[in-house]
């Protein structure tokens, strides 16, 4: 099992809620670092769930990036 998935095992493990604010060029770093197959499953949840609303906010980059970029993860060391 992995740490992060074991710390949950834990008592210490609680949900906690928090706000995110991005411009186009920073989500799109953050989906180049954390969609793809080897990250933390909650990020890959979290970057699935904010998908529909990039693709509302910037219909034309979305789908230029789903086609060029999207988990390949181009810039993730």
């Amino acid at each position: 099992m992995s740490e992060e998935h074991a710390r949950g095992k834990v008592p210490f493990d609680y949900r906690q809620h928090f706000v995110v604010s991005f411009n186009l060029r920073s989500f799109l770093h953050f989906c180049d670092l954390r969609n793809k197959k080897d990250a933390q499953l909650e990020i890959q949840k979290l970057c699935e769930m904010m998908w529909p609303h990039f693709e509302d906010w910037a219909p034309a980059i979305a789908q230029w990036y789903e086609k060029q970029r999207l988990g390949k993860a181009r810039l993730a060391p």
